[in-house]
């Protein structure tokens, strides 16, 4: 009797801090935009983390509970409601990745499943804005798009930004807006595929730390993509040499999420070698942060998955004692 009050009194008390520390990073999130962004792609972790120590229904509650709290803060100083459609958002992710989680599927298809998902749940939204609004969907996107563009050429003014190169932006924006219209639907794809993924394999890792239950993936450092991808990825390149315009963008986008996959497949390698060369972790972090902030290393890593397919680079890193 004394131990089921401990274990309830213990998760009580686990529901408690993480529905303060959910309602915190969701009012952060809305009130800072600097790191707003971040904080949400990384909503799904303590999610994961969350269910996997108090179950269904204490994660449920504890989502209910700091949206009500963050929900009624915010209509008290009068933020849109439609602020919080990210947070649905991500904490859905989040939610479904906990039961795929629980599944222990290959980490391809926990990967595809959530994705797929995410995809599903802003092509609806997309579909009942554009009916509610008497909108054609790809005019919703088109309206976005420019909306965004224009709110970060306002930023730029106010920053330490060449004034030439705002005015180069001003002078594209039909084009910029064109291109990211119509390659939308692959950089939706993309976004949500690498938060996943980053959620994922974040979140496997501090469930191992901790000792709780999670998928066995098996080591993510030799992950590769089948040889059989590479052919999607030369028909994405044939389409955009064709004459036709719709298959010209069906093949850019094919493309952008074929780069996507062999990006994840490059940091894998690299991976590898940080685990075989026994590369202290604080390094492999500044290196992966490197990743994220300066885009120009991306190219190499996404050549480096691409090529892996004939030249199979793990195969000449020695790796005497894998620990």
């Amino acid at each position: 009797m004394m131990n089921n009050a401990k274990k309830i009194a213990q998760a009580l008390k686990t529901v408690l801090k993480n529905t303060l520390l959910l309602s915190l990073l969701t009012l952060t999130a809305i009130f800072v935009p600097l790191i707003g962004s971040f904080i949400l792609v990384m909503i799904p972790l303590p999610i994961v983390l969350l269910f996997a120590k108090v179950g269904r229904t204490g994660g449920a509650i504890t989502v209910t509970l700091a949206f009500l709290i963050t929900h009624g803060i915010s209509r008290t100083i009068a933020v849109s409601p439609l602020s919080f459609l990210p947070f649905i958002f991500f904490v859905s992710l989040g939610i479904v990745l906990s039961e795929l989680f629980e599944k222990n599927l290959s980490i391809e298809k926990t990967t595809f499943l959530c994705s797929l998902f995410g995809f599903s749940a802003l092509f609806l939204f997309i579909l009942f804005y554009s009916y509610q609004t008497n909108t054609p969907p790809l005019e919703v996107v088109k309206g976005y798009i420019a909306a965004t563009i224009k709110k970060s050429v306002d930023l730029y003014s106010r920053m330490d930004i060449l004034p030439e190169q705002i005015s180069q932006i001003k002078e594209n924006t039909e084009e910029i807006i064109t291109f990211l219209t119509y390659t939308s639907p692959a950089l939706a794809l993309i976004s949500i595929t690498l938060t996943v993924w980053l959620n994922i394999v974040s979140a496997r890792e501090i469930l191992i730390m901790n000792n709780l239950p999670s998928p066995s993936f098996g080591d993510l450092t030799k992950w590769k993509a089948p040889d059989w991808y590479v052919w999607f990825f030369i028909a994405s390149g044939t389409c955009i040499i064709l004459p036709t315009t719709t298959l010209k963008w069906v093949g850019i986008n094919g493309l952008m999420i074929c780069l996507m996959v062999y990006l994840i497949q490059g940091v894998a390698i690299i991976a590898y070698f940080f685990k075989t060369k026994n590369v202290p972790r604080i390094l492999r972090y500044v290196f992966y942060m490197f990743l994220v902030f300066q885009q120009y290393l991306l190219i190499p890593v996404i050549l480096l998955g691409l090529f892996d397919l004939w030249v199979n680079f793990r195969k000449h890193i020695s790796s005497p004692d894998l620990q």
